[in-house]
C-alpha cells in the first residue's frame, strides 16, 4: 500500500484535473467499475458485521486489481508526456486509492490517515471524509467483462512463456485469432497492454490461423485462440541441446529404478 502510493505520488500534477474534462480509457473505466463495487460490497459486509470478508475484499482489490494490474497498464501513458490520456490516468489512479483508503481506514487507521493527507489537501482528515458510495456513473459492466478477458489472455500467455523460461525481457509476437468482428475490435483496443503486460513485440490480429507458422505454440481464450512463433520464444539449437540432456538425465533415472525393482 505504501509503495502504491509512493508511485502515484511522484507522478501527480500539482493541481488536479476534473474528471469529467478528462479522456478515460477502458483501463480507467475498469478500475473505476471494480472500485465502485468494492464500495457497495464492502459497505454491505461491514452491515452484517462481515469484517473478515470485508478486509479480504479491500486486500484482494488493492494487491491484485490496483496494484498489479492497473498501475502496469498505466504506466505508458505515465511516463509519455504527450500522452492525451495521461491527465486521465493521474487523475483516476488518485480517485480510486483515495476510496480504497476510506474502505481501509477502519482497519488501518494510521497509515491511511498519513497517506490521505499527502494524496489531497482539500479534506482536514480521512476521518471526516464521505464514506464512499456507489454510483451509477462508474457502473462499467461491459468495460469489465472485456478487461477481465484481457487479463486472462495475459495470463495465458505469461504461462505459456514462463513453460518454456523464456525471460521476461524477451520479446514475442502475439497473434489473437478470432472469427467474431467484436473480438478483434476489442483486442486491437487493448493492443497496448498486451505489448506492456505481456512483453510483447507485436500484436498481429486476425480472422483465421492463415499464415501462421505450425510449429507456433497456443492458447484458447474466450472466443480466440492466441498464438505465438515458437523461434520468438527460444532458441531452438540450445532448446534442443537442452532436451536432449534432460532425455539423457531421465533415461539414466529409469535405468537405476529399473535396477533397483530387479533386485
Amino acid at each position: 500500500l505504501w509503495n502504491a502510493s509512493r508511485f502515484v505520488l511522484m507522478n501527480l500534477p500539482e493541481e488536479e484535473e476534473a474528471g469529467e474534462l478528462l479522456r478515460l480509457t477502458e483501463a480507467d473505466q475498469w478500475i473505476l467499475s471494480k472500485v465502485n463495487r468494492l464500495a457497495k460490497d464492502v459497505t454491505d459486509n461491514m452491515e452484517h458485521y462481515e469484517l473478515g470478508l470485508a478486509v479480504d475484499k479491500i486486500h484482494d482489490f488493492l494487491w491484485d486489481e490496483y496494484c498489479d494490474w492497473y498501475i502496469e497498464m498505466v504506466k505508458p501513458r505515465l511516463y509519455d508526456s504527450n500522452d492525451p490520456t495521461r491527465k486521465a490516468a493521474l487523475w483516476t489512479l488518485q480517485e480510486v486509492l483515495k476510496n480504497a483508503l476510506k474502505l481501509l481506514h477502519p482497519y488501518m487507521p494510521f497509515i491511511t490517515e498519513e497517506i490521505f493527507q499527502h494524496l489531497q489537501d482539500k479534506e482536514e482528515t480521512i476521518m471526516l471524509s464521505p464514506w464512499p458510495e456507489y454510483k451509477e456513473e462508474w457502473n462499467f459492466a461491459d468495460i469489465e467483462a472485456q478487461m477481465d478477458q484481457i487479463k486472462e489472455t495475459v495470463r495465458s500467455i505469461r504461462n505459456l512463456r514462463a513453460e518454456r523460461n523464456v525471460a521476461p525481457s524477451k520479446k514475442a509476437k502475439v497473434y489473437v485469432v478470432s472469427p467474431k468482428e467484436e473480438t478483434r475490435q476489442m483486442y486491437a483496443q487493448a493492443e497496448v497492454y498486451l505489448k506492456t503486460l505481456a512483453s510483447a513485440s507485436d500484436i498481429i490480429i486476425q480472422e483465421t490461423a492463415e499464415g501462421i507458422d505450425s510449429n507456433a505454440v497456443r492458447c484458447v481464450v474466450e472466443n480466440a485462440v492466441v498464438y505465438i512463433p515458437l523461434e520468438d520464444l527460444v532458441d531452438l539449437a540450445k532448446e534442443k541441446e537442452r532436451l536432449e540432456k534432460e532425455r539423457t538425465k531421465m533415461e539414466k533415472e529409469i535405468d537405476r529404478v529399473e535396477k533397483k525393482l530387479a533386485n
